[in-house]
C-alpha cells in the first residue's frame, strides 16, 4: 500500500496501524432467548475515512514545505485479504478499507510534515464512520477559524444534526476562582422541547453520496473561546473530522486536527501531556448537566490538583476552559473526574511558544482527548498497540498513562518496563523509528484497570522545538462482541 495521492503541490498519504476503525464485522445470531452473550468472532473489515490535513491551504504549495510519507504496520499479522486506499472525490479526503483475517489489527493515520526546521510533522488518526461524534477543544476567536468536515463515504445521501456548545467569557474571567480563562458564562439555550442541554444548531445538514460538506465553527459559534461539538447521524453514513485553522489562508497556515472524543464520562484520562515549550489549554464540557470536576496532573512520580482546579464547577450545556500554564519540565498527563454530577467531555490543547501562524498571531496547536472504544471491544489484561513509525526529521517518545493498577510495557525495539499505578511513563522512540507495537499487561488502555497511550513527534534536532503531533492511540482490536454491520443504520437513527 506505497500510494500517494498528489493535492497540487502537496503529497498526502496515510499510515496503516493496529487498533481503530472496528466497525465492519460478521457476527453469529445472538443465542435463542438471550441466553448468554454473544459469540466473539474475528473482525473481517475495518473501513476509515482520512481528514484533508492541507484544508485552507490556498494558492501554491510548492513551498509549503509540507508532505506525507507512505508506510504499513500491524498489531498482529497483515491481513490476508487487503487493505486498500481511494479518494473520496476531488476533496483531498481519502478512504482505507482493510479486509479478511488480522484486519482488527488495522488503524489508519494520515501524517503531514512540518513546514521549516522547527516545526514538527502534524498527524491525525482516520476514523470510522459513526452514528454520533464529540469534539471539544477549539475556540473561534481572533485569528481562530475551525473547519468541521462531514465525508459521506457511502452510496447513498446522508443527514447530520450538529450541535454546538459555548461558554462566555474573556481571558481571566472566572466566578469560580479556578485558574485561568474559564468560559462559564452561556450556552446556545438548550432544547426546551428535549430537555437536550446541547441544543440544535444546524440541524439536518446533507451529504451527498460520495462526498465532503464542510462548516467553518465560527458560523454556528462566533466569538467563543471554547466549544464543544456533537455530530448525530440520522440518514446514512458519516465519518466526522474536525481541523483547528488560522483564520489567515495560505501556504505557511497552521492546521492541527482536532480528534473526535470517547462519549461524556466521570473520568477523562489524556496522556501526552508533552514537556518543552508553550502552554497547556484543558477545556471541559458539560452537555447533558452540571458537574463538579477535580483537574489532576499525573507525572512520573506523583499525582496532585493544580491550585484552584480540585473543583472546578462546569454548567449544563457550558465549556469551560482553563489555562493551565507552562508545560511541565517532563512529559505527563492530565485527569479529569467527575466528584459530583454528570460526566464531562475534556479535551487537552498544547501551544508551541516559537511556532506561529503566517500573520504572526496565533501559535501552531495540538489537541488530545481520550480516543472512542473500537466498537465491541472486549476488556483484557494484555493490550496491544500499534506504534507509527516516525516522519524523516522527527523524534518522539510514547506516553503511558497507567490506571489504577501497575504492569509492564515492552516497545518491540526495547525491554520491558514498569508501570507504576497512577503514573505517566515515557519511552523513547529509536531515531528512524519505522513503526511497530507496544505490548501493555495490566495498566495500559484496554486493561483491566484502565490506562491511555500516546505519542508525541518532535523536529529532530530543533532546539527547543516544542510537539508538533501528540496522539492518542487505540488499542488493537483482534475480535468483537455483538456487532451487526447488516442492519441499515437509517432505521435505527431516526428520531
Amino acid at each position: 500500500m506505497r500510494r500517494a495521492l498528489r493535492l497540487g503541490s502537496a503529497v498526502i498519504g496515510v499510515v496503516a496501524l493496529g487498533g481503530a476503525g472496528a466497525l465492519a464485522a460478521t457476527r453469529a445470531p445472538a443465542p435463542v432467548g438471550g441466553a448468554g452473550p454473544a459469540p466473539a468472532v474475528p473482525v473481517a473489515m475495518t473501513s476509515v475515512v482520512c481528514p484533508n490535513l492541507l484544508a485552507g491551504y490556498t494558492g501554491s504549495r510548492a513551498g509549503s514545505g509540507r508532505a506525507v510519507r507512505v508506510a504499513l504496520a500491524t498489531a498482529g499479522p497483515a491481513p490476508a485479504g487487503s487493505v486498500t486506499r481511494a479518494p473520496v472525490g476531488r476533496t483531498g479526503v481519502d478512504t482505507v478499507t482493510a479486509s479478511g483475517p488480522g484486519a482488527g489489527g488495522i488503524t489508519t493515520t494520515v501524517t503531514a510534515t512540518g513546514t521549516g526546521t522547527a516545526r514538527a510533522a502534524s498527524r491525525a488518526l482516520c476514523v470510522a464512520p459513526a452514528a454520533t461524534t464529540w469534539f471539544a477543544g477549539p475556540g473561534t476567536g481572533a485569528g481562530a477559524d475551525p473547519l468541521l468536515t462531514l465525508t459521506n463515504p457511502g452510496p447513498g445521501p446522508a443527514r447530520a444534526d450538529i450541535a454546538v456548545v459555548t461558554g462566555a467569557g474573556a481571558a481571566g474571567d472566572n466566578e469560580t476562582g479556578a485558574a485561568g480563562d474559564s468560559a462559564t458564562g452561556a450556552d446556545l439555550g438548550g432544547d426546551s422541547a428535549t430537555g437536550d442541554p446541547m441544543g440544535m444548531v444546524d440541524p439536518g445538514v446533507g451529504v451527498p453520496a460520495g462526498s465532503t460538506v464542510t462548516v467553518r465553527l465560527a458560523a454556528l459559534a462566533p466569538e467563543a473561546t471554547a466549544t464543544a461539538v456533537r455530530v448525530t447521524v440520522r440518514e446514512g453514513r458519516l465519518a466526522t473530522s474536525l481541523l483547528d485553522r488560522d483564520s489567515v489562508p495560505g501556504p505557511g497556515r497552521n492546521v492541527a486536527a482536532v480528534p473526535p472524543s470517547a462519549a461524556p464520562s466521570r473520568t477523562v484520562l489524556i496522556p501526552g501531556e508533552a514537556a518543552g515549550p508553550g502552554r497547556r489549554v484543558l477545556v471541559i464540557a458539560a452537555p447533558t448537566g452540571d458537574a463538579m470536576v477535580r483537574v489532576e496532573q499525573v507525572g512520573a512520580g506523583s499525582r496532585y490538583s493544580p491550585v484552584g482546579l480540585a473543583a472546578v464547577a462546569v454548567a449544563a450545556g457550558t465549556v469551560t476552559r482553563l489555562d493551565l500554564g507552562r508545560a511541565p519540565a517532563a512529559d505527563g498527563s492530565v485527569l479529569a473526574t467527575v466528584t459530583a454530577g454528570a460526566p464531562v467531555l475534556a479535551a487537552l490543547g498544547l501551544t508551541s511558544s516559537n511556532t506561529t501562524s503566517a500573520n504572526g498571531t496565533a501559535p501552531a496547536r495540538t489537541w488530545l482527548a481520550p480516543v472512542p472504544p473500537p466498537a465491541g471491544a472486549q476488556p483484557s489484561s494484555t493490550t496491544v498497540v500499534a506504534v507509527p513509525g516516525l516522519p524523516a526529521g522527527n523524534a518522539g517518545e510514547v506516553v503511558i498513562a497507567t490506571g489504577s493498577g501497575g504492569g509492564r510495557a515492552r516497545l518491540d525495539t526495547g525491554a520491558a518496563v514498569a508501570l507504576p499505578a497512577g503514573r505517566t511513563v515515557t519511552i523513547g522512540l529509536p531515531p528512524r523509528y519505522r513503526g511497530g507495537t507496544l505490548t501493555i499487561t495490566g495498566a495500559g488502555t484496554g486493561g483491566a484497570a484502565g490506562g491511555a497511550v500516546a505519542q508525541i513527534l518532535r523536529r529532530a534536532g530543533a532546539t527547543g522545538a516544542g510537539p508538533g503531533a501528540a496522539l492518542v492511540l487505540p488499542p488493537a482490536v483482534d475480535a468483537v462482541r455483538g456487532v451487526t454491520v447488516l442492519d441499515d443504520p437509517r432505521a435505527a437513527a431516526q428520531r
